[in-house]
């Protein structure tokens, strides 16, 4: 299969190099309005050409599919154009800035008849996996409580665009909407949200949010992004169920604990989570790939994707009005 990568960012290249490790898929393509001399490098290193825009991309009878790494505000634009030009698509995450934009991508998918797949990859992170399965298959017991934190420092790229609130989403859609999303996929329909955070108190180069989720199933989660911290990238998550906790964090060597409840004293037993030798984005374009040329679907549809748009969306609805957001029963 041969894929076109549009945008010549941090995120293009991880997805190249994810692609360029599976057998019979070949990046052809980088299409950018500018691309770095080590991207220009990198592009071939693959064999890949360097075209100056995404319709230069799409207009390619060699190109199978593409993935869209543009961008949130573009991707809109980029997903309807790839969709017409008859293109499987894997976008990343958020799906778009809008809701308005997100429902018309998924009508222009539809209407052309190709797939989108959306880069949701922590469901690809062998703990965030693990946890996932053990509270679905019950080995938590009943849920009660979930926490989960994100955090980095401020995005630098050459035109600052993650500074733009009406760009990018700041925090909220580009880093907790993973979370929310992982939530979404692990307990279900959300019922209220309640949001704080800085976003919209003219910090320069902070930002950071909370958000207090309750689901129709009854658990209630605690959710915290930042691009606050003064270097590194961090992450944690903690299950609290009537069975026993789990517990994950990227600063340590052990990627789950479970303790049972009650405690006997003992400490934490790691969890065997398998798939540790293969990097999530390489796990995630597998699933990918496999559903273009007709396999299973990948974990995350694009369905999913709209609906976490739409956790995330309220989040930011519910910090600038200082007020909590409710959500319509799932039918």
């Amino acid at each position: 299969m041969r894929i076109g990568v549009i945008g010549a960012g941090i995120m293009g290249r991880v997805h190249a190099v994810a692609l360029s490790q599976i057998q019979n898929v070949q990046v052809v393509a980088f299409g950018a309005r500018y691309i770095s001399d080590s991207m220009r490098l990198f592009a071939m290193e693959l064999g890949a050409d360097v075209l100056p825009s995404s319709t230069a991309v799409l207009e390619r009878q060699d190109v199978d599919a593409v993935v869209v790494a543009v961008p949130t505000d573009s991707h809109h634009d980029v997903v309807v154009e790839a969709a017409r030009a008859g293109k499987h698509i894997l976008c990343e995450k958020p799906l778009a800035r809008t809701l308005e934009q997100a429902e018309a991508m998924l009508e222009a998918v539809a209407e052309a008849g190709v797939k989108l797949a959306v880069g949701h990859v922590v469901r690809y992170f062998p703990e965030y996996a693990s946890a996932h399965d053990m509270v679905v298959k019950g080995e938590l017991g009943t849920p009660g409580v979930a926490r989960t934190t994100r955090g980095a420092g401020y995005p630098r790229v050459p035109d600052n665009w993650y500074a733009d609130i009406a760009r990018s989403g700041g925090v909220v859609l580009d880093m907790m909407i993973h979370d929310f999303d992982w939530l979404r996929w692990t307990f279900g329909p959300v019922e209220r949200l309640h949001a704080q955070g800085l976003t919209f108190r003219s910090n320069p180069d902070k930002d950071g949010a909370m958000a207090i989720v309750r689901f129709q199933s009854g658990t209630l989660a605690y959710a915290e992004g930042s691009w606050s911290y003064p270097s590194g990238f961090r992450t944690t998550l903690e299950v609290s169920g009537s069975a026993g906790l789990i517990r994950a964090t990227s600063a340590g060597t052990t990627p789950l604990t479970f303790e049972l409840a009650p405690s006997t004293g003992a400490a934490g037993v790691a969890v065997p989570t398998g798939g540790l030798v293969d990097d999530p984005y390489l796990l995630q374009m597998r699933d990918v790939i496999r559903w273009f040329t007709g396999g299973p679907s990948p974990r995350s549809s694009g369905e999913d994707a709209l609906e976490a748009l739409r956790l995330a969306l309220g989040a930011i609805k519910s910090m600038r009005s200082g007020r909590p957001m409710t959500f319509a029963p799932s039918i």
